[in-house]
């Protein structure tokens, strides 16, 4: 029989318990998977809407389990090119004037048959030729190099790291 997770009271026991024990010994069943976005947020809007569209909002936000500022972020990502599918008409037209510095992490706005890569596949940023021109890593789940690549800026999007965890409900 499997034993009952500790009740870890914070992120630094979580840490040490996570990184010393034998997770196969406990039994992870009552866990849920959860995300959380590092990325830096560092501009605002502020828009009006029809009450009943904002509680349509929110009650979607709650089914889908995120906060609702996160959810009309992720709509909108959405509607300007698609976590996994080719970038629009309007984000291809918009100005590219991101800079990516080393270990950021990038999606890849196009397919790439040749490397196994599909657009929406998440890379890291592992040298900096200049402003335009990077080496990014892609990285199978198991860990290990799928390809390594030199593309351009106009070949990726930032993409914000997502780390999962999953805690007891």
């Amino acid at each position: 029989m499997k034993r009952k997770l500790p009740e870890l009271k914070s992120d630094p026991v979580a840490v040490e318990f996570v990184a010393t024990a034998d997770l196969t010994a406990y039994d992870l069943s009552p866990m849920r998977s959860t995300q959380f976005e590092f990325a830096p947020k560092e501009a605002r809007v502020n828009m009006r809407l029809p009450g009943e569209l904002l509680e349509a909002v929110k009650i979607a936000a709650s089914n889908a389990g995120v906060p609702c500022q996160r959810f009309i972020r992720r709509a909108l990502e959405e509607a300007l090119g698609g976590s996994r599918g080719a970038p629009s008409r309007l984000v291809t037209a918009l100005p590219r004037r991101i800079v990516f510095k080393l270990l950021d992490t990038v999606v890849l706005r196009h397919d790439l048959p040749d490397a196994g890569l599909r657009a929406g596949d998440l890379g890291a940023i592992v040298h900096v030729h200049d402003r335009a021109h990077f080496e990014v890593e892609f990285v199978r789940g198991s860990g290990r190099t799928q390809a390594l690549l030199s593309l351009s800026a106009d070949d990726l999007r930032r993409g914000e790291p997502v780390f999962e965890y999953t805690f007891p409900s």
